[in-house]
């Protein structure tokens, strides 16, 4: 989380402390990244959106009070955070609509350039009731099976993979995938060795991903448009996880394979 110091005298340090706070905290309003924000918040309460055998379990106290605490979240920061996405989000915290946002590592290049350099420092993310979690994921490559050239490929997907680009990657300011290239990453000042801390003590202890069921996509689409609606006032927190388990129940019981 990237908190403006200027304008914060006290860190909030869990989703408690923010919602109880004044600092106006800005968040995606729309599709994964309003998702991911709903899942952190309802298993950082000790929840679960999907049971042990990956199924859908969405309708939960926790998961309407994630809503909920969304909902607080929006209606002091800004009208049009419903229309919000990552650009939309790092754009209010440098331009000073927002005093506080959760940033992709890769942010951290226009972080450092912007007018409030100064004053932008890197905090935890914040903790739920139950557990410090943030939700994440990947890049990845493959081959398919239909591919023409598949020595070109594997040449392609090697280049990518290799610690000089991924070298350009990290110094770029994102957690690449490659050690070596990582481990050659020198902060550029202390804000940055801040950075880089909070960053991998983030990976290392939060880390959660969404399940590897293929018709996940699917429960995530109805998930954030839902939450939308109730940004939006359009539901109630209660009808929307309603109504999203039992899309949920319906999508996964078709196998999409």
């Amino acid at each position: 989380m990237w908190l403006r110091s200027d304008r914060v005298a006290l860190v909030p340090t869990t989703w408690d402390d923010l919602i109880n706070s004044p600092v106006k905290f800005g968040f995606p309003g729309k599709e994964s990244g309003l998702f991911g924000t709903f899942f952190e918040m309802v298993i950082g309460a000790g929840g679960q959106i999907f049971d042990d055998d990956e199924q859908p379990c969405f309708d939960s106290v926790e998961s309407i009070h994630a809503i909920e605490m969304l909902i607080a979240l929006a209606q002091k920061t800004d009208d049009d955070l419903p229309n919000w996405h990552y650009d939309q989000v790092d754009a209010a915290l440098l331009n000073g609509t927002t005093d506080a946002s959760g940033a992709w590592p890769g942010a951290w290049g226009s972080i450092n350039s912007s007018e409030f350099a100064g004053a932008l420092r890197p905090h935890r993310y914040p903790s739920g009731a139950k557990r410090w979690v943030s939700y994440a994921g990947c890049h990845a490559w493959g081959i398919p099976t239909t591919c023409g050239d598949i020595d070109g490929a594997t040449a392609l997907l090697s280049r990518l993979m290799s610690a000089e680009v991924h070298g350009l990657d990290a110094n770029g300011g994102n957690m690449c995938a490659n050690v070596e290239a990582l481990a050659q990453v020198t902060p550029v000042n202390e804000i940055d060795q801040e950075r880089l801390a909070i960053t991998r003590e983030t990976i290392n202890q939060a880390m959660i991903t969404y399940p590897s069921h293929v018709r996940f996509p699917e429960a995530e689409d109805a998930g954030w448009m839902l939450i939308n609606e109730a940004l939006l006032g359009i539901r109630s927190p209660q009808d929307a996880v309603e109504t999203l388990q039992r899309i949920a129940e319906k999508v996964f019981a078709t196998d999409g394979n």
